[in-house]
């Protein structure tokens, strides 16, 4: 007797990856795995295709782009370089460490934070921190001054404009008809603005700016330029970073761990001056190693070894997740929307509002290092995380879910 054959079910659509649900309870069109496959908007399986090598690579250890997708930087072997659409590199700064590297998009500039340096990216690289210059000597000369008090102070400027922190004033009293011979050490990299106030005032305008020598500033007429903001005479550099960095509402933030306490601090620079801040007035302290910080529209993201949370633009602090994010990400932030994509020990997550989009479906192994990105191929745009696991071998796995299209390697 011939055996019959078992009844063909037909799976009109496949709908993902879920491999926590029990094998039984498992609907049609459901998988445990998926390697090396997509789904498409039609909810078939397709093989997944390929890609060619562009560009041959020695020790890559962090690569990024922008929101926009217009620029692209790696840091290969110590050389931050810009990757270019011909498949050539240009080649932005040597010697930087090998550490961990954070990103951040403000626009038309980039930032940079690698080794507890901080870097800024428009067309060249150069280094974000302007020191403030040696307190110029002062000496009294003749001239047309009333007699009376004068402040003189100074500020290095970089070759693109910016201008640093000021040293500490100087307070010269000139006899009628005096001068002030204004000496200034020369910076290597900096030119020097040298900044006199008014007899016996309290403001102090531009006077000369110059490569190290001399200004003498002998009459009132010469004291016409602009003035020295209050926030330079009081704001110093940035603290040194050991951690993420985040551009929001203006202001540069900046993460720190005190590993030994276990807190972390978040400072923030003076609005539009991402190169100065005032530490003492504008910190915000934190339980656990941070590891991700990202603005959003509603307030600045933060996600620790611990907890991720939300300082919302209002003030205060709101507790989105009780479970951490995993190191070494630059999270993906959506251009339209503005909403963030990170990866967590419990999954991958989105904010804000803040939702857990694999916890349903999907367990799989945080790793110790992770990345989160987009990818636009073939019509489909997925969320792509990749996770190291220290000691186990290197495997890709596809989870196509329908509504999110996230894709996860492991």
């Amino acid at each position: 007797m011939a055996k019959r054959s078992e009844p063909a079910i037909r799976i009109r659509e496949f709908t993902g990856l879920n491999n926590k649900a029990e094998p039984r309870a498992m609907q049609l069109g459901e998988l445990v795995r998926a390697d090396n496959i997509d789904i498409d908007d039609r909810m078939k399986i397709r093989r997944r295709r390929g890609f060619a090598q562009d560009y041959a690579a020695s020790a890559i250890t962090a690569a990024w782009s922008a929101n926009d997708e217009s620029r692209m930087f790696v840091i290969d072997s110590g050389e931050l370089q810009e990757y270019t659409t011909s498949g050539s590199v240009k080649a932005l700064k040597l010697g930087l460490p090998s550490s961990e590297a954070y990103f951040e998009d403000a626009g038309d500039r980039y930032y940079l934070s690698v080794g507890g340096t901080l870097g800024l990216i428009t067309d060249t690289y150069t280094d974000l921190i302007i020191p403030a210059p040696e307190t110029p000597l002062v000496r009294a000369g003749s001239g047309n001054l009333p007699a009376g008090r004068y402040l003189v102070s100074a500020v290095l400027v970089t070759p693109d404009g910016r201008q640093g922190g000021a040293c500490a004033v100087q307070q010269s009293n000139p006899s009628d008809n005096g001068a002030l011979e204004i000496e200034v050490d020369q910076v290597s990299g900096y030119e020097t603005r040298i900044y006199v106030s008014g007899t016996n005032g309290d403001q102090l305008q531009f006077v000369q700016q110059l490569d190290g020598g001399m200004v003498v500033v002998s009459d009132l007429y010469q004291l016409q330029g602009d003035i020295l903001d209050t926030i330079q005479m009081i704001a110093g550099a940035p603290p040194i970073p050991s951690g993420p960095i985040a551009y929001h509402d203006g202001c540069l933030h900046v993460a720190a761990t005190d590993l030994p306490s276990g807190l972390s601090y978040i400072y923030r620079s003076e609005p539009f001056w991402p190169h100065l801040f005032v530490p003492w007035q504008n910190a915000e302290t934190i339980q656990g190693v941070i590891r991700m910080m990202a603005s959003t529209p509603e307030g600045l993201l933060v996600g620790t070894d611990r907890s991720v949370f939300l300082f919302p633009s209002s003030g205060g602090l709101a507790t989105l997740a009780s479970y951490g994010v995993v190191a070494g990400q630059n999270s993906y932030i959506e251009p339209d929307t503005g909403k963030v994509y990170f990866w967590t020990e419990e999954g991958l997550c989105r904010a804000v509002p803040f939702e857990n989009l694999t916890q349903e479906r999907l367990s799989a192994a945080p790793g110790q290092r992770c990345y989160v990105g987009k990818v636009k191929e073939g019509g489909f745009e997925r969320i792509v995380v990749g996770v190291h696991l220290d000691g186990a071998t290197t495997e890709e796995n596809d989870a196509n879910n329908p509504r999110e299209r996230n894709r996860y390697s492991q």
